[in-house]
């Protein structure tokens, strides 16, 4: 929160200006090839290659695994818990900046630090609906990739249905919302673990 409120601050007067975006951000995120195919499809499909290779075929991949299933076994194991730690976050936040900036530039520039709020709580169910346990240790990027389709599918159904008005972001959120929730309890129930 501190944070964002230094970068709301700054945006009105030493960040000024930095929200214009250089042209070949612009052509990489909403150009396309010369046969038709959009290039932003292009990057997420090699990057989704580079994590399904990571996670499933990396001895680092099964480290991640382990950890977040079990942090005090694997560090028993000898896996150096902050070294696999320390690389996912780098490595999650390389690909968030990456998203933000191919995010920006099909807006046309970044006109406040909102822009990508309304994106967070369908990527969390999104995970979730993947098979992805928010207590850690299961799940994969193969499950999110299905579980996106579906929720784009969800997502045009709840545009159909909900014709116009305000309420339409609204009724998205919650149905995100509860379907994490539901998701979550089936998940802790049916392997006996506390949500705790």
């Amino acid at each position: 929160a501190i944070l964002i409120g230094f970068l709301t601050v700054g945006s009105q007067s030493f960040l000024s200006g930095a929200t214009n975006l250089p042209s070949i951000v612009g052509d990489v995120a909403s150009g396309t090839f010369w046969i038709g195919i959009p290039r932003n499809f292009v990057i997420w499909l090699l990057l989704a290659a580079a994590i399904l290779l990571i996670q499933r075929r990396t001895g680092y991949g099964k480290n991640l695994y382990a950890i977040g299933d079990n942090a005090g076994a694997s560090r028993l194991a000898g896996i150096r818990r902050w070294q696999v730690v320390l690389v996912v976050y780098v490595l999650s936040a390389t690909l968030g900046g990456i998203a933000g900036l191919l995010l920006a530039s099909r807006a046309g520039g970044v006109a406040g630090l909102q822009l990508a709020d309304q994106l967070l709580l369908p990527s969390v169910a999104a995970a979730v609906i993947g098979g992805t346990s928010i207590l850690g240790g299961v799940g994969g990027y193969a499950g999110t990739i299905v579980a996106v389709l579906c929720l784009t599918v969800l997502d045009k159904i709840l545009t159909l249905v909900q014709v116009g008005g305000s309420g339409s972001q609204d009724l998205k959120l919650i149905t995100y919302g509860l379907v994490i929730v539901i998701l979550s309890w089936v998940y802790a129930r049916v392997n006996g673990r506390s949500l705790r």
